[in-house]
């Protein structure tokens, strides 16, 4: 019997990006990601849940920045849980998962 996992019970869940970066020396967003960001905020992106991941071995500050530029848009929801992986997928970063998954589900 195939294993289902919650994301695909989630009928709401909607990814936003499947990857993101951040450049670990000056602290500033990618610009494929800043680009992304600006065009969700102009294009008026709004009504949505979003959960942030990061990798946390060369991005640890990417949920962070990318957070601060979520914040300035307006009706979006930010889940209070972020996912940072740190390599390979081990038991934190599972249950950092299963968090985030639930919280998008909820409602």
């Amino acid at each position: 019997m195939k294993k289902v996992s919650r994301i695909e019970y989630c009928a709401s869940f909607e990814p936003l990006q499947s990857g993101m970066g951040q450049d670990g020396e000056s602290k500033i967003l990618f610009p494929p990601m800043k680009a992304f960001l600006d065009h969700l905020q102009t294009k008026g992106f709004r009504n949505r849940r979003i959960g942030l991941m990061e990798n946390g071995s060369w991005a640890p500050a990417a949920a962070r920045l990318m957070r601060a530029e979520l914040e300035k848009m307006k009706e979006l929801r930010l889940c209070e849980t972020d996912v940072s992986l740190r390599g390979a997928l081990n038991q934190t970063s599972e249950a950092q998962m299963d968090a985030l998954v639930a919280e998008l589900c909820a409602e």
